[in-house]
């Protein structure tokens, strides 16, 4: 066995939740390693960082038992191990950037830009040896100091929940703020109803009950989402830019209209959403292939 095959990664990060999409792809990133045939197991964020001592002992117990039996939002669809301090001392820890500084004291740490660095927490506290890994290039302005290494992008297309199974009338305006938070929210109509913290199970059920669905939102996935069930999708324009500009920013979104205006085309290219999906399987395998050679490279394994 050479030393490729004995790399492993320990993932930092928040407990399953359906509704947030960064914790998603940090569960899947660590599903598609161990499929891959990497050693991949998760450090969830409540953890205690040392087990030291019989309080901390205590706490990882009680750790363990609140989440034995979750609620539904947050049981994973993957079957994946939690890491011993053990696994963190011989691994390649995956941090996001939310969290603060290195508190598994990990010697090789990857950071995984999943959103603008600073914007949930104000701060941006990380180690110059880092591997720095993006989601998405458009989260990273002309102040960050690091360099970035690479991208990283994995999606969850839940095809099993998001499907069209109404084909007669729709009726009504659904919307979504989520990231779009400090923008102003008066593009929906009076009376429209707001699905954040909705369940996926239930969102799927609004989204082929309603004509419109509006998000405030740029890059969130329930816009591919509202269109795969047949809703007509529209991402709130970013004021100064253009709708082409927009687009070009997403990759132009098959199926997503950028704009009321832009409606009709969002509905012409809707069937290559559904092509682009199996794609994105194909390009996410070879999006973590690299970015496992990047930490080779960068790390100086193999």
């Amino acid at each position: 066995m050479n030393n490729k095959d004995k790399i492993s990664f320990v993932i930092f990060t928040p407990l399953y939740d359906e509704n947030i999409g960064g914790i998603i792809v940090l569960h899947k990133l660590c599903s598609i390693l161990n499929k891959m045939g990497h050693s991949a197991k998760l450090w969830h964020t409540k953890n205690p960082t040392k087990i030291n001592t019989l309080r901390t002992f205590l706490q990882k117990l009680r750790y363990k038992i609140k989440y034995t039996i979750k609620p539904e939002k947050f049981q994973s669809p993957y079957r994946l191990e939690i890491a011993s301090r053990k696994d963190v001392e011989n691994s390649i820890v995956i941090y996001p950037e939310i969290i603060d500084g290195n508190p598994l004291c990990a010697k090789n740490v990857v950071r995984w830009i999943l959103y603008k660095p600073g914007a949930f927490t104000g701060k941006i506290n990380y180690g110059d040896n880092e591997l720095f890994i993006c989601y998405n290039m458009k989260f990273i302005d002309e102040h960050f100091k690091y360099k970035i290494s690479g991208t990283l992008s994995i999606t969850e297309n839940m095809k099993e929940t998001y499907q069209q199974t109404n084909y007669s009338s729709r009726k009504g305006t659904c919307y979504m703020v989520r990231k779009g938070d400090k923008r102003n929210l008066n593009y929906h109509p009076k009376g429209a109803l707001k699905i954040d913290g909705m369940s996926h199970k239930d969102i799927s059920a609004i989204f082929n009950q309603y004509e419109y669905f509006i998000s405030y939102d740029l890059y969130t996935m329930y816009s591919n989402y509202a269109a795969i069930c047949g809703c007509k999708s529209i991402v709130v324009p970013e004021e100064g830019k253009t709708i082409e500009e927009i687009a070009a920013e997403q990759n132009a979104r098959p199926g997503v209209a950028y704009g009321m205006e832009n409606i009709e085309t969002a509905l012409q290219t809707r069937h290559h959403l559904f092509e682009n999906n199996e794609q994105k399987e194909i390009r996410e395998q070879h999006s973590v292939k690299k970015f496992v050679e990047t930490c080779y490279k960068h790390f100086h394994i193999g």
